[in-house]
C-alpha cells in the first residue's frame, strides 16, 4: 500500500514539472523588441533648398502722366491685351490744339515778315549810290530784318513746344502686354508723374523667392528649380536661378535672401501675384549609396548608424554626403550586406538584443 502511494506521488510530481515547463515556454519567455531594418540602397540623391516666393512679370511697367491735363477716356480695362503703340488713354486736347493752331499761324506770319524784311534789306544793299537818306533807310531795313528773324525764331520755338505738348497728351503702350491695373478714371485731372496704368508681360514670368539666410550660401546662379502652386495641384514648372541677392534682409521675424528665379517656358497658368513653393536643386548624385535619413543618428557629435550583428545592436560610424528630408548619402563606413536598424520610438543601445524585421 505504501509502495503504491509513493508511485502516485512520483507521477504527480512529474506531471506538475512538465506542466510548469510548458507554461514557462508559453508565457514566461522574454520577448525581444522588433526593430525596422534596411540595407544600403543605390539611386539618385538630390539636395535641395525649399522656399516660398511670389510670381512677378519679367517686364512690368507703370505708365505715368507726362504733362498736366484732364483724362477724357480710358480706352482699356483691366485684363485687356494690348499691342505695342496701341492708344490707351485719350486726353482733353482742345486747349493744346488751339494753342498749336495759334502758334502755327504766328510762325507762318513771322516767317513771311522775315522774308519781306530780308527782300527789302537786299534791295537797298544792291543800290550803288547810297545817299544819306538811303543809308538811314538801309539801317532801318537791317533793324527790321533782325527783329523779324528773332520773332520768327521765338515763334518756331513756341510751335515746337505746342507740338511736344500735344505729343505728351498721347498715351500709347510701349510693348505688347496685358493691363493689370487701371489707376485713373474718365474725367480725372492728372499732373506730371501721376500713375495712370500698370501693364505687364504675363507670359514670361519670374519668382522672387525668400530663401532662409542659413540656406542661401548653398544657392547659386543657374541652379535648376521646380515651382509648384497649391492652386494647381499636380502641375510642376521648370525654372532656373538667375540672381542671388548679395545681402540679407529682415522679413517679418527672420532674415532672408531674395533669389530671382525665371520660369523656363511661357505660361498663363500662373498669375502675377500668385504665391508658389520652389525647390532649388543645389547638388545631385545620380548613383549614390543612401539610407533613409532617419537611420542616420548622431552620437558624440559624429554621424553613426546602428547595425544588427549576431542578434545585438552595434554602433557603426559613417561618412555622410548630401542629404534631403528623406535620403542621406553614405560615402563610407558600411557594406551593402550590413543590416542597418532604424530607431523608432525607443532609443537603441549598443549590446541590446533585438530582432531585425
Amino acid at each position: 500500500m505504501a509502495c503504491a502511494m509513493g508511485k502516485w506521488i512520483v507521477l504527480l510530481v512529474v506531471l506538475l514539472s512538465a506542466g510548469g515547463w510548458f507554461a514557462w515556454r508559453r508565457w514566461g519567455r522574454v520577448e525581444l523588441p522588433e526593430v525596422r531594418s534596411v540595407r544600403l540602397a543605390r539611386g539618385r540623391v538630390t539636395a535641395f533648398v525649399v522656399a516660398t516666393g511670389k510670381i512677378e512679370s519679367m517686364q512690368q511697367t507703370t505708365i505715368r502722366a507726362r504733362i498736366e491735363g484732364r483724362v477724357e477716356k480710358v480706352l482699356v480695362e483691366e485684363g485687356d491685351e494690348v499691342a505695342r503703340d496701341q492708344e490707351l488713354i485719350l486726353f482733353d486736347r482742345r486747349e493744346a490744339e488751339n494753342r498749336a493752331v495759334y502758334a502755327e499761324q504766328d510762325h507762318s506770319f513771322a516767317t513771311l515778315e522775315t522774308k519781306d524784311a530780308q527782300g527789302e534789306l537786299e534791295r537797298l544793299q544792291s543800290l550803288s549810290n547810297i545817299e544819306m537818306e538811303s543809308k538811314q533807310r538801309l539801317d532801318a531795313a537791317r533793324t527790321r530784318y533782325e527783329k523779324a528773324c528773332a520773332r520768327a525764331e521765338m515763334a518756331g520755338q513756341d510751335l515746337k513746344l505746342t507740338q511736344i505738348r500735344l505729343e505728351k497728351l498721347g498715351c500709347k503702350s510701349p510693348q505688347g502686354c496685358v493691363l493689370i491695373e487701371k489707376k485713373v478714371e474718365d474725367g480725372q485731372w492728372v499732373r506730371p508723374g501721376d500713375e495712370l496704368l500698370e501693364i505687364a508681360d504675363v507670359d514670361h514670368l519670374k519668382v522672387i523667392a525668400k530663401v532662409d539666410e542659413a540656406d542661401a550660401p548653398r544657392v547659386e546662379e543657374e541652379d535648376d528649380v521646380e515651382a509648384t502652386s497649391d492652386s494647381l495641384p499636380g502641375q510642376r514648372f521648370a525654372a532656373r536661378v538667375t540672381a542671388v541677392a548679395p545681402y540679407a534682409k529682415l522679413d517679418r521675424d527672420s532674415m532672408i535672401v531674395e533669389v530671382t528665379i525665371v520660369l523656363a517656358e511661357p505660361t498663363r497658368l500662373l498669375r502675377i501675384g500668385n504665391e508658389v513653393d520652389v525647390r532649388i536643386v543645389t547638388e545631385e548624385r545620380p548613383d549614390a549609396a543612401w539610407l533613409p535619413v532617419e537611420a542616420v543618428q548622431e552620437r558624440e557629435g559624429q554621424p553613426v548608424v546602428y547595425v544588427h550583428e549576431n542578434g545585438l545592436v552595434a554602433v557603426r560610424p559613417v561618412q555622410v554626403g548630401i542629404s534631403n528630408p528623406t535620403q542621406a548619402e553614405i560615402l563610407g563606413g558600411l557594406a551593402d550586406s550590413d543590416v542597418v536598424l532604424v530607431p523608432g520610438d525607443h532609443p537603441l543601445e549598443p549590446g541590446q538584443a533585438v530582432v531585425a524585421k
